[in-house]
């Protein structure tokens, strides 16, 4: 089971790939008026869940993106080593955006809705809106790059 993970402070975005399929996915959600560091712990937290009750073996991370300022670009740094000490003992890769954005949308320089549309033709039966629906698209995303690079390294 793969785990791929769009990181975000007010919204992560989770997806656990199975033999090529989405498994599940889902939103970790924290609002600005709670504490920085509750906000971290309870991503921390919900990530441990999701490992621990879906016996994750790998987790793929959206690395940071570069064009951020540099109080966003820290605690964004805070959620997605959040993530990693989450997933301690696991195999973990990080992966840029436009990495992930050329290998599903087959252009690295992709918008938001460009991905949502190419997972939608990957998995036509997959449907979902709303708020944070571009998170979970991310990290679909993020999880077929760490499925691919786990069977090219088997191959």
């Amino acid at each position: 089971m793969i785990l791929g993970i769009d990181p975000g402070l007010c919204i992560t975005g989770w997806a656990i790939l199975h033999e090529g399929a989405v498994y599940k996915y889902g939103l970790i959600k924290t609002t600005p008026k709670e504490e920085l560091y509750g906000r971290i712990q309870f991503i921390y937290s919900e990530i441990k869940v999701i490992i621990a009750e879906h016996k994750i073996v790998s987790i793929g991370i959206e690395a940071g993106y570069c064009g951020i300022d540099g109080v966003t670009a820290l605690k964004l740094g805070m959620v997605r080593g959040a993530v990693i000490a989450a997933g301690t003992g696991l195999h973990i890769a990080t992966y840029a955006p436009s990495t992930v954005k050329l290998q599903i949308a087959g252009n690295g320089h992709a918008n938001k809705t460009d991905m949502l549309d190419a997972i939608h033709k990957r998995f036509p039966t997959m449907q979902f809106s709303g708020v944070g629906k571009h998170d979970i698209a991310d990290a679909i995303g993020v999880g077929l790059c760490m499925q691919t690079q786990l069977e090219e390294s088997i191959a």
